[in-house]
């Protein structure tokens, strides 16, 4: 295919109804980015700020909700989760505690879910430790009436804990390429399927000839009925379904296998390859999560900020690669851990000193902030409600918005 057919291929494409993105499920958010096709994210933030929670609301549930919601057969969404910091379980529990609240408006924390929430109002039990608080038989049949849905969720996104190398990673991507669709690249002389080379006759009575024009040689083959062009040394992918979302997540990248490599450097620079690859080879959407380094939080760094402190794209650590390659770069910011806000305790014109503190002294605001978008603006910040315990990250109306003063009213209240 020429640079100029796959233009007209993707207007087209277009043309006949093809989605290449899945709305963005913050509303206000849809002008800048969406979850689209073929896009590499990059998420991160200092640790504890809730990156991990704004991408599996923003891209894994919210869309998964989407995709259940429509009647397009010819939509296909899903996704490997590589959970490398968090056990199978507590994401389970985390989802179950978002779902519950999204389908039931039910607001059941995850660490309850777990077993892990103390019941402060009880007394110590006989050995002296602490109870733990149990679900009552109202919260259990609410669990119960949602374990299809979950089942669902599960089927379609594959979350799996546990160290991964990135030749784990790789071989994983592959398979799934493969299974979904159907990969054709090109040397100078021969034609490759799912990297088979291919006889002069193959798959579905198809045929593949080369022939020579001027210095380019070209490789026309059919494929279940339609007729392809591929020049020398380049690649094509036709997935089994028009509309195929395949989300590569992963958290966080510094938890990556160094082996067989000799530094976490060289680890995430291959795995920055190997996703980039993933993006352009197969039309999958990576979303790699990433720690901060310690700079964010140098005392010489807040001092100097003025009030100002913010995210920056020097602050990823490790490697600057992935900031490099991803077609979009996100940051998750808590200025009131940082005191970045100004004398009347605002921030970008949210009341974060007072309006978005919690009864207990949590704080309920974060501010997402767009550091790199290929496709669209950049250096934009749009101010978010936390509630981690659900772990949902919902968009705040702006702040001339008459609705702001109710949630600053339900935050008050311990909701």
């Amino acid at each position: 295919m020429t640079a100029l057919q796959e233009l007209r291929d993707r207007m087209m494409r277009v043309e006949n109804g093809v989605q290449d993105f899945i709305p963005n499920p913050h509303t206000r958010m849809r002008s800048v980015f969406n979850m689209a096709k073929a896009t590499y994210s990059l998420i991160g933030s200092v640790t504890g700020v809730g990156k991990t929670s704004f991408v599996d609301d923003t891209y894994v549930l919210r869309p998964f909700i989407w995709y259940r919601d429509q009647d397009d057969s010819d939509i296909h969404f899903e996704g490997i989760y590589w959970s490398m910091e968090r056990k199978r379980v507590v994401k389970t529990a985390k989802w179950s505690s978002w779902m519950l609240f999204e389908e039931k408006k039910e607001k059941i924390p995850y660490d309850l879910l777990l077993g892990t929430k103390l019941d402060l109002k009880a007394k110590l039990d006989a050995k002296g430790y602490p109870v733990i608080q149990k679900l009552s038989a109202r919260q259990k049949k609410l669990l119960a009436s949602n374990e299809k849905l979950m089942e669902h969720l599960f089927e379609v996104i594959d979350v799996q804990d546990g160290i991964k190398t990135v030749a784990q990673m790789e071989k994983q991507i592959e398979q799934k390429a493969f299974q979904l669709g159907n990969y054709f690249h090109t040397d100078g002389e021969f034609l490759y399927h799912n990297n088979k080379k291919q006889s002069l006759s193959f798959i579905d009575k198809g045929r593949w000839k080369s022939t020579r024009r001027g210095k380019v040689v070209v490789i026309d083959f059919a494929f279940k009925g339609k007729n392809y062009e591929l020049t020398q040394n380049s690649r094509l992918y036709i997935p089994k379904k028009p509309n195929t979302f395949v989300f590569l997540i992963t958290d966080h990248i510094g938890k990556i296998s160094i082996f067989p490599y000799k530094s976490k450097k060289l680890a995430i620079d291959a795995y920055d390859a190997v996703m980039s690859e993933a993006r352009d080879k197969f039309g999958f959407s990576p979303i790699a999560i990433s720690q901060f380094n310690r700079d964010v939080s140098n005392i010489a760094r807040i001092k100097d900020s003025k009030g100002k402190l913010e995210p920056l794209m020097e602050d990823f650590k490790d490697t600057g690669n992935p900031a490099e390659s991803a077609d979009f770069v996100g940051s998750l910011f808590d200025p009131y851990r940082y005191s970045s806000y100004d004398s009347n305790g605002r921030y970008k014109g949210y009341s974060i000193s007072q309006g978005t503190l919690s009864p207990i002294g949590g704080q309920r605001f974060r501010s997402f902030h767009v550091l790199k978008n290929s496709y669209g603006p950049a250096q934009i910040a749009y101010g978010m409600r936390f509630t981690g315990e659900i772990m949902r990250t919902d968009l705040l109306p702006l702040p001339d918005d008459p609705k702001l003063a109710a949630i600053y009213a339900d935050i008050a209240a311990g909701h």
